[in-house]
């Protein structure tokens, strides 16, 4: 029974101006925008079709869906969308809250490991997607991975540490 902007501010509290994360939206079970931490009347918009909505959807056992790298349409920049599933009080599906964590994020981090001339991290997904690759090359984003050496071994392997070369 309060204002849009009331329960705006109530439930993402500031949180979406933080640096590096985008902007939140609340998804309903058909896919529609429900809530945007951007503003009080969001534009109608649907995701029914989204990878994040369908993963959430059809999977119940699925809590967190991490996107591929993606670039947002309204500045350029490079985001990973991370999604969770909302689920109704009987355990049926009752949408998604989705949010947005900016690449720059993981230069910066990236950025302060002294890596020596040829050193490199890569930031995987578990199905071999690169999220993030220092040195940073916008074509590694999003690549598949999945067929090289790492990724005989995860995820029969889950921990340890494993050395190859760059072939």
């Amino acid at each position: 029974r309060v204002s849009p902007e009331i329960r705006r501010s109530a439930l993402f509290d500031g949180a979406a101006g933080a640096q590096d994360l985008g902007g939140i939206l609340v998804i309903d079970s058909a896919g529609n925008v429900i809530m945007d931490s951007r503003t009080a009347n969001p534009a109608p918009r649907n995701f029914a079709n989204a990878d994040f909505f369908r993963a959430l959807r059809d999977h119940p056992d699925l809590d967190l869906f991490i996107g591929v790298p993606f670039k947002n349409s309204r500045d350029g920049a490079w985001m990973i969308g991370l999604s969770r599933r909302r689920t109704n009080a009987d355990g049926s599906f009752a949408g998604a809250v989705v949010g947005t964590m900016g690449i720059s994020y993981f230069k910066r981090i990236f950025g302060a490991f002294d890596l020596g001339a040829n050193g490199t991290v890569t930031l995987f997904r578990a199905d071999g997607r690169v999220m993030m690759r220092t040195p940073y090359h916008e074509r590694d984003l999003g690549r598949d991975l999945s067929k090289g050496e790492l990724f005989q071994f995860y995820p029969k392997i889950r921990a340890g540490h494993f050395e190859t070369t760059d072939r």
